[in-house]
């Protein structure tokens, strides 16, 4: 990595947003601080891919698959998924349970085709408290939280590869939302043992 010293020890983490028909997957490396978690100012992206529920099938289709293995195979590597959640009154239709259905298939397809060190499963509030400041800021607050913790130009780059990604799937929709919530997930490994002193084994998937 870029301005890493010769001993220096790394943070390596891949993100996932999971969605109906769509996945944000984010890889990002960085620095350790004292504190075990990623000096996010100094952390490079490593890749970003948005698969498709064909592709969430088999590892070996998705489109940043030789990314992913050269990631998993450098470093020790934790991934950390969004868990589905709902809040009293929240209406449940097919795209939440298409979404569920999404989180496992990712997970397993996942750990299969590569293995972890550990897998996280974060609550929407559980990582954008720590990453934002709040539990409802929306992307706007997200996007601002973020440039903040790692710079313009590694969201420039975000911003490219989610125009790219939009294109080559032929989407409707711009994605960069998504994947920025995926990059929020990511950093939720770093910050939430800081922010509330509560051990990340109380999000081990496994």
């Amino acid at each position: 990595l870029n301005g890493m010293k010769p001993n220096e020890q790394m943070v390596s983490v891949i993100g996932c947003d999971p969605g109906p028909t769509n996945c944000a997957v984010i890889g990002i490396q960085g620095p350790a601080l004292s504190s075990g978690g990623m000096d996010t100012h100094r952390a490079e992206l490593m890749f970003v891919g948005y698969p498709s529920v064909k592709e969430l099938m088999s590892i070996s289709t998705w489109r940043c698959h030789s990314a992913l293995v050269e990631m998993v195979n450098c470093f020790h590597t934790v991934l950390a998924v969004e868990k589905v959640t709902s809040r009293f009154g929240m209406n449940i239709g097919s795209t939440t349970f298409d979404t569920c259905r999404n989180s496992g298939i990712v997970i397993m397809s996942l750990n299969v085709g590569l293995g972890f060190e550990k897998i996280y499963c974060f609550g929407n509030v559980d990582w954008r408290i720590p990453v934002t400041g709040c539990a409802r800021g929306g992307d706007s607050k997200t996007r601002l939280s973020l440039l903040e913790l790692y710079g313009d130009e590694f969201m420039k780059e975000l911003d490219r590869k989610a125009k790219e990604l939009k294109t080559e799937y032929s989407l409707a929709k711009p994605i960069g939302c998504h994947l920025r919530d995926a990059l929020g997930v990511a950093t939720g490994v770093s910050l939430i043992p800081s922010y509330s002193g509560e051990s990340l084994e109380h999000f081990c998937f496994m």
